[in-house]
């Protein structure tokens, strides 16, 4: 155990404030402070850490929302897709999900996904809501909305147990959850992959990897002998 968890909620805030100034000015600096505060906000669900987090953070956040290539061309304000960002994560990490990051630059790098599928996801419906066909409409009306059909949860779980990279687990959350298109993946996280055509490559991989799983298939009600 760190000493950080030892320290009170108060005192891991100052820490965290001081070491993420540090890391800012490209000092030396320590992340057990705010990998704590992290850990005791979502994993214990404490309100006051929660709180200490936002108040540090709410800056970087809404630079990324200002770094997001679509972002001029939005009618909202950082403001509120930073909120957007924070509500997605704290939802998708509450509880015991966020066992599953080891360090606080996991963190953030989620955080910052979460950010810029915020915009991403915005900009997207604004633009189906110019353009959409009625072909569209009548391919939408017919299909069955997931959240009815199954624990959608269960669904993210099971995909990530079954996917133990971090990269394939972000292009899954992207394709399946965020339901973003190739061209989409490339522009909310620069640098994940070469192009297009990469994004695609590993998707029918993982999409082979996700078809043979036998519990996925049962959550999913897709039949196991075909």
């Amino acid at each position: 155990m760190s000493s950080a968890a030892h320290l009170s909620t108060e005192e891991l805030a100052r820490l965290c404030a001081t070491e993420t100034a540090k890391f800012n000015r490209h000092e030396p600096s320590d992340t057990q402070f705010c990998f704590e505060l992290f850990r005791r906000a979502l994993t214990d669900g404490a309100p006051d850490a929660f709180t200490a987090v936002y108040r540090v953070y709410e800056r970087q956040v809404q630079h990324w929302v200002v770094r997001h290539p679509q972002f001029t061309f939005a009618q909202e304000s950082p403001e509120y897709f930073a909120s957007q960002a924070w509500s997605k994560f704290f939802f998708a990490l509450r509880g015991a999900k966020f066992a599953g990051f080891a360090s606080l630059p996991q963190v953030l790098r989620y955080l910052r996904q979460c950010t810029f599928t915020a915009v991403t996801l915005y900009m997207r419906d604004q633009q189906r809501g110019q353009t959409i066909s009625l072909e569209q409409q009548a391919s939408i009306a017919q299909t069955p909305d997931l959240m009815e059909r199954v624990d959608a949860e269960q669904v993210a779980s099971r995909v990530a147990a079954i996917l133990p990279g971090e990269h394939d687990r972000l292009l899954a959350h992207c394709v399946f959850v965020e339901q973003l298109r190739p061209r989409e993946i490339m522009q909310a996280y620069p640098g994940y992959w070469a192009d297009e055509r990469a994004i695609s490559i590993d998707l029918y991989r993982i999409r082979r990897i996700l078809r043979h799983d036998y519990t996925l298939r049962q959550l999913l009600g897709v039949s196991n002998n075909t």
